[in-house]
């Protein structure tokens, strides 16, 4: 069974793998699993579950978007903590849906909005992994975040190996930017794209 090889910090040796937020997993997983089974377990048994699949039956668009950002990270792409940043996303974009209506803002729009912006807020920490891949003749390859699924990236390139390392130097606002446009794009149809422009501004952070 093929695995992640190692896992560190780069440009520093004897790196304990729970403080650099990774933990390793086969190969075998990444390409035999769906984004949606990630998703159902994800959710299951956590505080936000039926939140989240109410959310998902209500607003398939939702469920979509979050079934490709998975298929980007699967579930194993660590949190600065070193949980899931992918459920870390979903709880936060649920919670914070949550919290608009309870405020009632029920409009559609604001709604997707919340969502779609705590969901992609997860930009930054994705950055500070890096993963390499080695591939059966020795190439080092360099995944380069959300430009393809994780999977295919794995499968076409035929990578049997692993390396996932946290970066020491943070990225700068413009290189968030610029991939929280990206995967914005890459995961949300033209209308939601245009509820989370227009919706924004308006008390995300509050």
């Amino acid at each position: 069974m093929a695995t992640i090889k190692s896992i560190g910090v780069r440009a520093r040796k004897n790196s304990d793998i729970k403080k650099s937020g990774a933990s390793a997993w086969s190969i075998e997983e990444i390409v035999s699993n769906d984004a949606r089974s990630w998703l159902a377990s994800l959710v299951r048994g956590r505080a936000f579950e039926s939140r989240a699949l109410s959310m998902w039956r209500l607003h398939p668009n939702l469920q979509m978007a979050t079934e490709k950002l998975a298929e980007y990270l699967t579930p194993k792409w660590p949190a600065p903590d070193g949980s899931s940043a992918l459920a870390q996303a979903i709880e936060n974009a649920v919670t914070r849906v949550d919290i608009a209506i309870q405020r009632g803002e029920v409009y559609h729009g604001r709604l997707v909005g919340i969502y779609l912006h705590w969901l992609v807020n997860c930009v930054r920490d994705v950055e500070r992994i890096e993963v390499h891949g080695y591939t059966r003749h020795g190439e080092r390859l360099v995944y380069q975040h959300f430009s393809e699924p994780l999977r295919s990236w794995v499968t076409v390139n035929e990578i049997e190996h692993l390396e996932a390392l946290s970066t020491e130097t943070p990225a700068s606002d413009e290189v968030i930017a610029g991939l929280r446009t990206h995967l914005i794009a890459s995961i949300t149809e033209p209308i939601d794209a245009g509820y989370l422009a227009l919706n924004t501004p308006q008390g995300f952070g509050q």
